[in-house]
């Protein structure tokens, strides 16, 4: 369409930015009417210009009005309106100054060309447009400018980016501290996708629009917010729709929208302090004495009742998520799953590695080579959280909270070789040196302490997993030899080691970390609540659940046997929700859940997986851990029974032992830790699976007989003792008798005139009479 009659028409200029300012100036120039009324994005509608189209309706009844970037709020027909945009339900169309230039029948010069290259696909369109360097940053901080970005804006967009921004992958997310997000969006470009917020709105931009988009369908129908810019372009809320927690709600939505997986991997192990392996098993286990090393990356986080963060920030969603979690447990277990201040005998103390935590992006590297001659696989997961906890039984919890957010990375055979690949880290016993069929080529953690230049050749939070089969014992280098059994990945020993030198590591279990997973398949988990309808274990007893659950990679079951699985299953699986298509499994060394990738399942059971559940399977490694590093204990003081001289420190051992143990029965091992229904469930499933109640009452059997075994040879040692003094007194008695009788005073001696030793003599030879005497007696 063209416009024949310029003076019969009426333009209406919508928010401000260059590319309005240019079609402005165009109007301007061709003498062309036209209203502005200075609008901003947030209020550009058609109903701020109603006395302007009064006006032009009474003046010019055939007339056109056109109206640039305004919602018709006033519903004008067609017939007299015409709308120039390419947003929202109009982003197919060319930008509008292309539409302008158009209508008017005018060139397209350079200048226009790239302005309408920056308002369609911002600094990518302007590098398609074959835009210098200097022409991007002009047109940049024109548009900046046009949209009323002041000196006071700017720096406000770079304190954001320095102090409120965080990685969730390749998402940069950055709370600003206004409206502004121009400023933001330009210094961080290149970004792969970009989300910046405030308490009232927030706007995507980059890769995974179209993925948003269809997440907020709902509101986005309810013209509750706008898009633009195509594929890789933007979509944001108006201003001003949604309360603060809706914000805050809608921002973890996006977040985990672009994620697949959910890894988590714990290594527990027993820990000592060097030189303190032979005293007391309290004094070995005295959280109060393991020196911290204050320039280390980790942070001591305590849970303090008092603080209350600022509302809107990280530290506030943190805040909920932590309120849910004591929600859910019983108040007496809180003890031994939070770090609380002001508790003088703390169970635990928990530690948080800084760098996932700011605006670093650290990343766990899985390369696999199964062969030699095949490609290398490498798989990248985020780590969200690193975690440490150090508890008051000698045991201890390095946790990995990884996310899977590559869509290449999104096949089940995929997640279960990130499952078995990434939890492995020592050679097991199945040869490995050589053949690798269940060890990764090197696992790496990329951002900690520098940028990922550095770790090229780093090895402090690297392993590669090789061993000198000539090496005849263990030395300090990183080549390990054949001696070297039981000796985590490099990275697993130089991250505790980070928090204190002093530390002295055994792992508990094998060559595995145990694994937490929450996997969203769509396909899969309609296979699920598809089996909910007939038998219901068509599903569970088909090519993939036993694989997840069990961690096996590949076409390998590690059971061979179909009564044998079948049994297996029934144990591991949880049914209670199969219907909705989510399934959790539990095993000896595995918490995993299926389910579909829909909102309940990204926002709650992916939620609950990495927050709630993986506490509840974190208890149950400490229990488990804890009875290992007792029995442990119960082996070192029971080699001191029959050595001599060593009765009273086996005894104080042993005690020791014993009131340590007693306080891990009562505030450690549960038998229930919430009124929930499926936490009840899934906690008893973890109990049976680890065999927790069985080997408690092993232990305590342990326990009980070295402790009455120590009883015994403490009241044998005793009875020896009381039967010795009973001699000596009784050898004693004569002579205390006769002392007593005639006194050892010479001055007092009235009845016989004797010398003093003639006197001692005499009684010294009545008592060995005596004695005789008494012991032939008893003797007979």
């Amino acid at each position: 369409m063209i416009i024949e009659d310029k003076s019969n028409c009426l333009f209406l200029l919508g928010g401000h930015d260059l590319e309005m300012h240019t079609i402005r100036d165009i109007l301007s120039d061709c003498r062309i009417p036209y209203a502005d009324r200075q609008l901003r994005w947030d209020n550009a509608m058609l109903s701020q210009y109603v006395e302007e189209i009064n006006e032009f309706r009474a003046a010019h009844p055939s007339g056109h009005i056109y109206g640039i970037e305004l919602i018709n709020d006033l519903k004008l027909p067609s017939s007299f309106y015409k709308s120039i945009d390419h947003h929202n339900e109009f982003d197919e169309r060319p930008c509008s100054l292309e539409q302008v230039l158009q209508l008017l029948q005018l060139p397209v010069n350079r200048r226009y060309m790239l302005v309408a290259a920056n308002d369609s696909h911002y600094i990518p369109g302007l590098q398609k447009a074959g835009a210098t360097l200097d022409e991007i940053i002009a047109i940049r901080y024109e548009d900046r400018r046009a949209q009323g970005v002041s000196a006071e804006d700017e720096r406000l967009a770079e304190q954001a980016i320095a102090s409120n921004m965080r990685y969730r992958g390749r998402l940069k997310v950055v709370r600003a501290y206004n409206a502004c997000f121009s400023p933001i969006c330009d210094r961080l470009y290149p970004y792969t996708s970009l989300l910046v917020y405030t308490d009232d709105e927030w706007t995507y931009y980059g890769k995974g629009v179209d993925k948003v988009r269809r997440w907020f369908e709902g509101e986005y129908l309810q013209e509750k917010l706008y898009c633009g810019g195509g594929t890789f372009g933007y979509i944001g809320t108006k201003k001003g729709i949604y309360t603060t927690n809706q914000i805050n709600q809608q921002i973890e939505q996006i977040q985990n929208l672009i994620m697949y997986s959910y890894h988590i991997f714990y290594f527990p192990f027993n820990w000592s302090l060097k030189g303190k392996n032979d005293l007391n098993f309290s004094k070995q286990v005295d959280l109060m004495d393991i020196p911290v090393n204050v320039g280390s990356q980790w942070k001591h986080v305590q849970l303090d009742k008092q603080s209350c963060p600022e509302p809107g920030t990280q530290m506030m969603n943190d805040a909920f998520t932590l309120f849910n979690e004591r929600q859910y447990f019983f108040d007496f277990v809180h003890p031994v799953l939070y770090d609380m201040v002001g508790d003088l005998t703390p169970l635990l103390h928990h530690y948080e590695r800084v760098e996932p935590q700011v605006e670093k992006l650290v990343e766990y590297s899985i390369k696999i080579a199964k062969k030699k001659g095949q490609p290398v696989k490498e798989y990248k997961l985020r780590v969200d959280a690193l975690n440490l906890n150090l508890y008051s039984t000698g045991v201890g919890i390095l946790t990995f909270y990884l996310a899977n957010e590559s869509e290449d990375q999104q096949d089940e055979a995929t997640i279960r070789e990130i499952n078995q690949y990434g939890r492995r880290i020592m050679p097991s016993n199945t040869g490995e040196f050589v053949q690798r069929n269940q060890l990764a080529s090197s696992i790496s953690i990329h951002g900690l302490c520098g940028d990922d230049s550095r770790y090229q050749d780093n090895f402090d939070y690297k392993d590669v997993f090789e061993h000198d089969t000539n090496r005849n014992s263990n030395s300090d280098s990183r080549q390990r030899g054949l001696h070297s059994v039981w000796q985590p990945a490099h990275f697993i020993q130089n991250l505790i080691q980070d928090l204190s030198p002093e530390l002295e590591i055994k792992p508990v279990i094998d060559d595995r970390m145990l694994v937490n997973c929450w996997y969203g398949n769509d396909e899969l988990s309609h296979q699920v609540a598809k089996s909910a309808q007939t038998a219901g274990d068509s599903f569970v007893m088909g090519d993939f659940w036993y694989k997840y659950v069990f961690v096996d990679e590949g076409a390998f079951d590690s059971c061979q046997n179909i009564q044998m699985k079948k049994q297996l299953l029934e144990k591991a699986t949880y049914f209670r929700w199969q219907s909705y298509g989510t399934l959790y499994g539990v095993s000896r060394y595995s918490f995993m859940a299926l389910t579909d990738t829909k909102e309940f399942s990204k926002n709650m059971i992916a939620v609950h997986m990495r927050t709630i559940y993986s506490r509840l399977f974190e208890l149950i490694i400490i229990q488990r851990a804890s009875m290992l590093r007792f029995s442990g204990e119960v082996t070192k003081v029971s080699s001191l029974a029959g050595e001599k001289g060593k009765e009273k420190e086996m005894s104080d051992r042993v005690g020791s032992l014993y009131e340590e143990y007693i306080r891990f029965v009562n505030q450690i091992y549960f038998r229930s830790v919430t009124a929930q229904d499926q936490g009840i469930d899934l906690y008893e499933i973890l109990i049976a699976q680890f065999d927790l109640n069985g080997q408690i009452k092993d232990l305590d059997g342990e326990i009980s007989e070295l402790y009455q075994y120590i009883t015994l040879q403490v009241d044998q040692k005793r009875n020896e003792n009381g039967e010795n003094l009973n001699k000596l007194a009784a050898m004693l008695l004569p002579a205390t008798i006769i002392a007593g009788l005639f006194g050892m005073n010479r001055q007092a001696d009235l009845y016989f005139h004797l010398d003093f030793w003639l006197h001692v003599i005499v009684i010294v030879g009545i008592s060995i009479l005596f004695f005789v005497l008494i012991k032939r007696i008893l003797k007979l």
